[in-house]
């Protein structure tokens, strides 16, 4: 037996679902625009702009969806010629984010140029 320590529970508004850009609009109105930094904060804040620029130019995005994380790992040898076992390691990791943006129905593609994004982050437009 459920008791109720502060009153009844409230009722819980009905809210329609959103429906994803991607189920609306075609494939070809898509750019899909790939991310890539060293660290996840920046592109947190490169998709946060990417937000805020769609608001304002009303347009929509999808995303970002994560892809699997690039690890470089290099051993190079301490001594100059070679000749000891001790390595340096040195090792990074690179993270890719995908998001999709669909510009708006009546044009305005090229004020995507004038976006400003986090100088830690690379852009790949596929």
């Amino acid at each position: 037996v459920k008791e109720y320590l502060h009153g009844k529970l409230p009722v819980i508004q009905w809210k329609p679902d959103k429906i994803p850009p991607s189920k609306r609009r075609s494939v070809q109105d898509r750019i899909r625009v790939k991310i890539w930094a060293y660290d996840v904060a920046p592109l947190m804040e490169s998709v946060e702009c990417f937000q805020a620029f769609a608001d304002d130019t009303g347009g929509e995005i999808e995303g970002p969806t994560m892809d699997r994380v690039r690890t470089t790992r290099w051993m190079l040898n301490k001594g100059p010629t070679g000749h000891k076992k001790s390595k340096h390691k040195i090792q990074w990791k690179e993270h890719c984010w995908t998001v999709d943006y669909y510009p708006p129905v009546q044009g305005g593609l090229e004020s995507i140029m004038s976006l400003n994004l986090p100088h830690q982050v690379k852009l790949e437009i596929v």
